[in-house]
């Protein structure tokens, strides 16, 4: 008999795969918020460039996706989330569109998150 119980949406997960998931590391961001909000502003973007990375970060740590997670998620490229999460360069609306979709929202959703944020 397999040692299988049902999540929260009613699907069989074994034992074994619900305790890998548990020992699976959560986001890691290398900058702080200050240092986001910093690195915007020294290379000349508006806040809400600081409040997209903010938002996304808040939203990977819910979900405790990594990088890697959400690449898979969205279909965006790790080292394209990895330059977004670290400032190095923005994400296009469509690469917006499909972070935000990966979440379950609409950009619009994820647009005021990313304004809230960004006026902290």
């Amino acid at each position: 008999m397999k040692n299988t119980m049902n999540d929260e949406s009613g699907l069989e997960v074994s034992q074994a795969s619900e305790e890998k998931a548990k020992r699976r590391r959560g986001p890691v961001f290398t900058l702080t918020e200050e240092q986001v909000f910093h690195r915007c502003e020294q290379r000349k973007h508006s806040r809400i460039c600081a409040g997209q990375v903010l938002a996304l970060r808040d939203l990977m740590c819910r979900a405790g996706w990594s990088i890697k997670a959400l690449a898979g998620h969205a279909n965006v490229s790790i080292s394209h989330l990895s330059d977004f999460l670290n400032v190095k360069k923005f994400f296009t609306t469509e690469c917006l569109f499909r972070v935000a979709r990966a979440f379950g929202l609409l950009l619009s959703r994820f647009d005021k998150m990313a304004e809230a944020r960004a006026a902290a």
